[in-house]
């Protein structure tokens, strides 16, 4: 999934409407959301329209696989009115061991203060870079198929 905007989460809305609504929502903490996410189409250009269109500020990480944004460069906007900006960059860990990897595979899409505390927001960006989904707490997996979409229905192979 991908946010897609407008950002709904009326009955009518797509999973990617409520998923952006989601995102657009802040958290009660004050701390950025930190979302994973898979490969999406033409949702990066909404999402930039959305920042730019913006009055109230949101904090979010995303981690994006590099491999679907080759043809899209890194960059940064900023938003005087909220106070923020939102800057695509390659994802570098401060896993020295694993950097190259890091660097090779993952996007960080950030939405954070234009001016901010540099040490928590490495620690978070750090965090989303090297997030093993195996070892996270509080964090909501939502993985489906094609198969697992439908009303229980089972298909069986042909015979040969």
């Amino acid at each position: 999934l991908f946010p897609e905007f407008p950002a709904e989460d009326n009955a009518a809305a797509s999973s990617n409407q409520a998923l952006a609504k989601w995102l657009l929502t802040p958290r009660g903490d004050g701390l950025p959301k930190i979302f994973n996410c898979g490969p999406y189409s033409t949702g990066l250009e909404g999402l930039k329209r959305s920042f730019v269109n913006a009055s109230e500020p949101v904090n979010f990480i995303i981690r994006l696989r590099r491999s679907d944004l080759s043809d899209i460069e890194p960059f940064e906007l900023k938003n005087n009115l909220t106070g923020e900006r939102l800057i695509l960059r390659a994802a570098l860990s401060e896993d020295r061991d694993n950097w190259t990897f890091q660097a090779l595979y993952w996007r960080l899409l950030v939405r954070c203060p234009i001016v901010r505390d540099e040490g928590k927001w490495a620690e978070w960006e750090e965090a989303a870079i090297v997030w093993v989904r195996s070892r996270q707490r509080n964090c909501v997996v939502i993985a489906f198929e094609d198969k697992d979409i439908g009303e229980g229905m089972t298909y069986k192979r042909k015979s040969t």
